[in-house]
């Protein structure tokens, strides 16, 4: 098999706080993996962003060099464990 036919598909999460290190994550991964090497970039939060987070990324997603990045959210409850 050539590396020519191997494609990939990158998954990673964050989660409040973290959504300034993800734009990082993403930016280098777009700049320094070759756009042919993977079908998407699947990006999953746990929703605990605030809403002007969620917006601000929303808007750095619309960039063209982000058009493999699928994002998700991730509602889910917290269940203390005894």
């Amino acid at each position: 098999m050539e590396v020519a036919d191997v494609r990939l598909s990158i998954v990673t999460h964050f989660g409040g706080d973290d959504i300034d290190d993800m734009k990082l994550t993403l930016t280098a991964i777009v700049m320094h993996t070759p756009y042919d090497l993977y079908d998407e970039i699947i990006v999953i939060d746990d929703a605990t962003e605030s809403l002007e987070a969620q917006q601000t990324f929303g808007v750095f997603l619309q960039d063209s060099r982000f058009n493999k990045v699928r994002h998700h959210r991730h509602h889910h409850k917290h269940f203390d464990v005894a």
